[in-house]
């Protein structure tokens, strides 16, 4: 239900299933602790990062008392992402090691792709957020690529297209259409959009994006109007944020600047409501497609 965008009915069956296993005599700590981080996915996913936070240290707590490694590395990748969504990105980078080296002892290779991925992420939004966006790729892409290989041979399709739109992303900071094409690709060739609804919202963005890199503005406004809806749809206010920056980008350009100045206003508006970590990245994003026409949106 999670992954087809049916986020309450989601919350209600792993809270059940949460109390159960708690109530079990002996306590179910590997229920107890998929259920818990479960919901701290789903708490990010809203961007409620405090209450993340929480249930996957909850969770983490039940999956170390039992040796449960898998969810122990799990809560560890879903709480340094909320970290990071509140600018704690030391203690993020902490985590992630941590999850990273367990992995790699369990040899847990499915699941050391997607923190390679989230490694990325970290790596890339640091550069950005410390004004060193030149530096971002440079400093995400071999972990995007690394990530890419790894999800490959783990058979990881969900970290193989997050990876795919990482290069996207790090593409578009070069401003490299070629290569930003041949990654979506490779991002559209492995996704399950039916699935994973929320990872077709995100491709939608990414999509937009590359219209507006290639100076096609009608269709990247297109584009970029069905990518918020898709956003909205499925709960993703950071990435429906940045299709309203790209929106802004777009009407700035063809010179409606009162209607860009009202989706730059909903953006960082979009923006507020994910933190102040989304903020700043928002607000730095919209800073740059209004400077420089040949850019797209961090």
């Amino acid at each position: 239900m999670y992954y087809r965008g049916c986020q309450d009915q989601a919350v209600d069956c792993y809270r059940r299933s949460l109390r159960l296993a708690k109530e079990a005599s002996p306590t179910n700590d590997v229920e107890a602790a998929a259920n818990l981080v479960a919901l701290g996915t789903i708490a990010h996913t809203r961007q409620q990062h405090e209450e993340s936070i929480e249930l996957c240290r909850e969770g983490l707590a039940h999956a170390n008392s039992c040796g449960d490694i898998r969810h122990a590395v799990a809560a560890r990748r879903i709480l340094a992402d909320s970290l990071r969504s509140q600018n704690l990105l030391n203690d993020a980078s902490t985590e992630l090691a941590t999850a990273k080296m367990l992995c790699a002892l369990e040899q847990l290779h499915f699941d050391e792709a997607a923190i390679i991925v989230s490694q990325a992420w970290l790596a890339y939004e640091r550069a950005i957020v410390m004004s060193e966006p030149e530096i971002a790729a440079v400093a995400a892409e071999p972990l995007f690529r690394a990530g890419l290989k790894k999800a490959q041979k783990a058979r990881n399709v969900v970290s193989q297209a997050e990876a795919a739109i990482g290069l996207v992303w790090c593409d578009f900071l070069r401003l490299d259409s070629n290569s930003a094409s041949e990654h979506l690709a490779i991002a559209v060739s492995v996704s399950n959009t039916e699935k994973f609804e929320w990872l077709a919202a995100a491709l939608s963005v990414g999509r937009a994006a590359f219209a507006l890199l290639n100076g096609e503005l009608a269709i990247a406004q297109n584009l970029y109007d069905e990518a918020r809806q898709a956003c909205a749809n499925v709960g993703l206010p950071a990435w429906e944020a940045d299709a309203c920056v790209g929106l802004t980008a777009v009407h700035h350009r063809q010179g409606n600047t009162e209607r860009g100045d009202k989706l730059e206003k909903e953006a960082l508006e979009l923006a507020r409501s994910c933190g102040t970590f989304r903020t700043e990245l928002v607000q730095m994003s919209l800073t740059r497609v209004k400077t420089n026409p040949a850019t797209v949106p961090y």
